[in-house]
């Protein structure tokens, strides 16, 4: 099998552990995509008083062991439609997650615009 072949297997290995992550934050976490290339997630706030996001992704990366650049525990990010923030975060066998997270408390979902 080549690296391409095995990154499926990798991330859905991750999962379990990510999801345990993400919970003990405050945070619901769900795949979409094909999980081929790379692991589409979305990281959704679930409890009132959600921690930070960025302690889940330094969690995340201290778990799967990626090199965390300057000091951020992702590669890229990118803001996106509906108050949604994109990050990149390299894997092991040449593969990355992209997880999108939906910011707590976010003006423009609470006043209803």
């Amino acid at each position: 099998m080549d690296n391409k072949q095995l990154r499926p297997i990798m991330y859905l290995t991750y999962f379990p552990k990510l999801r345990d992550i993400a919970n003990k934050h405050g945070y619901a976490l769900a795949f979409h995509g094909s999980v081929r290339r790379d692991f589409d997630l979305i990281l959704v706030p679930w409890v009132e008083n959600a921690d930070n996001h960025l302690k889940v992704l330094f969690e995340w990366c201290e778990f799967i062991g990626c090199v965390i650049p300057d000091k951020q525990p992702y590669h890229n990010k990118e803001v996106k439609p509906h108050n949604r923030v994109a990050y990149t975060i390299q894997t092991g066998l040449g593969g990355y997650i992209d997880v999108s997270v939906i910011i707590p408390n976010s003006p423009r979902l609470v006043e209803g615009g």
